[in-house]
């Protein structure tokens, strides 16, 4: 069967758009492409992948992004404090007007979190960040 759609199990760029698909149940198991018209044609086909009018956080999550981002400037170290502390669970301390995380054996850790700043995809679908601790 031909198709617009590209093969989830074959390699996909935005110079491929005419493959053939195998399965709708096909595991992706490459690089997704970030071209809006292919990431359109796989919306088609996997409605958790993000299409044109999904890419991007709305107005009003991109504010609430960028006033929690002051808050963590404000009163955390660094990102990666924030991070190892509210991902990680580790402990904190205050030290000059900061809050620090107490990096004890993390590395190697893994977690994943809801995404605090969802993008617009449908309802009922949980976008989660994973992250994997090098520090």
């Amino acid at each position: 069967m031909e198709s617009d759609a590209i093969d989830p199990a074959g390699s996909f760029s935005s110079t491929n758009s005419q493959v053939r698909v195998i399965s709708h149940h096909t595991f992706i198991r490459n690089k997704i492409s970030s071209n809006i018209d292919d990431l359109d044609v796989l919306h088609q086909i996997y409605s958790w992948i993000p299409n044109n009018e999904s890419i991007r956080p709305n107005p009003d999550v991109l504010a609430r992004k960028r006033l929690k981002c002051q808050e963590i400037l404000t009163a955390w170290e660094s990102f990666k404090d924030y991070v190892l502390h509210t991902v990680f669970k580790k402990h904190h301390i205050f030290v000059n007007d900061k809050y620090q995380a107490v990096n004890d054996r993390v590395y190697g850790k893994k977690a994943f979190v809801p995404n605090e700043f969802p993008y617009n995809v449908s309802s009922g679908k949980i976008l989660l960040y994973y992250y994997f601790c090098l520090c």
